[in-house]
């Protein structure tokens, strides 16, 4: 039960800094509040490690996979994050944000060899259901910035065209 509490309560907060992004967002540039976010992350997790951890050893070889995941997730991923919340606003993008059991189904099941489970798949099922009820439910409302256009997730989910390329649609 203290699992699911803990889940919940991480769950609550993902969601309270989704829209506290959505509203820095109205304010700044998303790459200044991106720089903003990270330095704060990073200054925190070195106290953390200073104050709580004894004995680490951070040079350890099998500690690369943890420095590109480092590099990917809180850079990569959250300019891409604040990016999308900046154009869809935060309801939508924190749905998408938060479809990555989706993808760590087909990545698992590509790279690691693991077969989903029913479960695995009706969950799958489930957020690209909900993915696609928020852009049904989002036309025609105000985007996340006044006097931006209103972009769709089945913009984003439709095939590329060729001549517009595959960066349009990731980054529309």
């Amino acid at each position: 039960m203290l699992a699911i509490f803990l889940a919940l309560f991480g769950s609550f907060w993902f969601a309270a800094a989704m829209t506290l992004i959505n509203r820095g967002v109205l304010s700044i540039d998303y790459f200044r509040g991106l720089l903003a976010n990270l330095s704060v992350n990073a200054v925190f997790l070195w106290l953390y490690v200073l104050l709580f951890i004894d004995n680490i050893d951070l040079w350890l070889p099998i500690n690369s996979i943890f420095v590109a995941v480092g590099i990917f997730v809180p850079g990569v991923a959250r300019f891409l994050i604040f990016r999308g919340m900046e154009r869809l606003g935060a309801t939508i993008s924190s749905c998408l944000t938060n479809a990555g059991p989706l993808f760590a189904i087909v990545i698992a099941m590509a790279f690691l060899g693991e077969q989903p489970t029913v479960s695995n798949i009706l969950g799958a099922i489930f957020i690209v259901g909900g993915i696609i009820a928020l852009s049904w439910s989002s036309r025609g409302k105000a985007s996340a910035k006044p006097g931006a256009r209103v972009t769709s997730v089945f913009r984003l989910l439709r095939p590329c065209s060729s001549r517009r390329g595959i960066i349009s649609c990731v980054l529309p």
